[in-house]
């Protein structure tokens, strides 16, 4: 498999615009965040990964591995398509489960989509299942969009006697679908239903990366969705009889460029979530710089008393701080100088908490200088 671009990090130190402590591949394209586990004390990140170029296509699964959450060190590519395979066009994304001492991948193959297995006794060296694929077409009694069809990225769990699977997908004149299987040996799947359907943006059509967690005595079922690919929603609700009941819906970020967030539940019961931070440079940009795409850094979820997801930067990330400067009780009005001219530098970490009076806003400008 093509890993010669994982000595390319040192070619990048000169590139002022390159994120210095957000994780991204040693040179070329990153989307989606991929089958996150936690494997003997080490946190292992898979992502959507072209290692041709810095554009989408070819997609591969990158591999990283990180005990502190922040340095990240680069390991062989996971998963690459097999000519001729179900996974001819692209690994596209999944899940990572450990079931009697193996690690074991599941991610959508494309074209069309089906769903597929590989596995790892060393989390280097992985080996596809001869039968792929596990899940060759969506249930016949469902009328699923897409040419021939929509139907994506696995997200696997135990629960009692049964392996359960959640498939992003839609539904014709319905919305956006998660659609639920079941299996007692990973390898033969029979579908249950639906668990929701719906609409997110007024022009959702199919959904795709879920998750589904217990945090806080709360079931939340995060969801990414196209044709809008803006925004991760997240859904607080209750997951009962295989049916999936919001009562809180929002947004992991405002902004459009968190998208496909995953999450894992470590050993000290966090439940860590990261996202692909999609570009806002132009293709050429892009193409020029020879990467494209972060990940995002990781937060640890709960849910608020309000019931709406509450997220925080993971307490690992305080390893990086170094120097801090103090500034309080200040009080802003309008055309009152800049309070904080006199800090500088464009890897920081800021804490704010402010008040503001009524009908009044204030803001932190990053980055203004031309």
């Amino acid at each position: 498999m093509p890993d010669e671009h994982l000595s390319r990090r040192p070619q990048f130190k000169q590139d002022r615009h390159r994120p210095l402590y957000h994780f991204l591949p040693p040179a070329h394209w990153m989307n989606d965040p991929n089958g996150l586990i936690q494997w003997q004390g080490e946190v292992h990140l898979f992502y959507q990964h072209n290692p041709h170029g810095p554009l989408w296509g070819t997609i591969h699964w990158g591999h990283a591995v990180s005990r502190d959450l922040v340095h990240w060190q680069d390991l062989p590519l996971a998963l690459a398509p097999s000519p001729g395979g179900p996974d001819k066009d692209g690994c596209w994304s999944g899940c990572a489960i450990e079931h009697e001492g193996q690690c074991v991948l599941f991610y959508t193959g494309d074209f069309p989509q089906v769903q597929c297995m590989a596995t790892s006794d060393d989390m280097i060296t992985w080996h596809k299942y001869t039968q792929n694929p596990v899940i060759a077409a969506p249930p016949p009694v469902l009328d699923v969009v897409g040419t021939p069809w929509d139907l994506r990225d696995p997200w696997v769990w135990r629960e009692g006697n049964f392996w359960n699977m959640m498939l992003g997908s839609g539904l014709k004149d319905q919305g956006g679908a998660v659609l639920l299987y079941q299996s007692t040996d990973l390898i033969h799947w029979t579908f249950v239903q639906p668990i929701l359907t719906g609409r997110l943006a007024p022009d959702g059509a199919v959904w795709e990366c879920p998750n589904l967690f217990s945090l806080n005595e709360r079931d939340v079922l995060l969801i990414s969705e196209q044709p809008e690919s803006r925004h991760t929603y997240y859904l607080v609700g209750d997951y009962v009889d295989h049916q999936f009941i919001p009562s809180v819906q929002g947004k992991t970020d405002y902004g459009p460029y968190f998208y496909a967030a995953l999450t894992l539940l470590d050993d000290r019961q966090h439940r860590l979530m990261w996202g692909w931070l999609k570009e806002g440079r132009t293709l050429d940009a892009q193409r020029n710089s020879g990467w494209s795409g972060v990940m995002s850094l990781p937060r640890v979820l709960t849910v608020r008393s309000d019931g709406r997801l509450g997220m925080a930067p993971a307490p690992e990330l305080e390893i990086l701080r170094h120097k801090s400067v103090l500034v309080e009780n200040l009080t802003l009005t309008p055309g009152g100088g800049q309070p904080l001219a006199r800090m500088n530098g464009d890897c920081l970490e800021i804490l704010l908490e402010g008040r503001a009076v009524e009908n009044t806003r204030f803001e932190i400008l990053l980055r203004c200088s031309p």
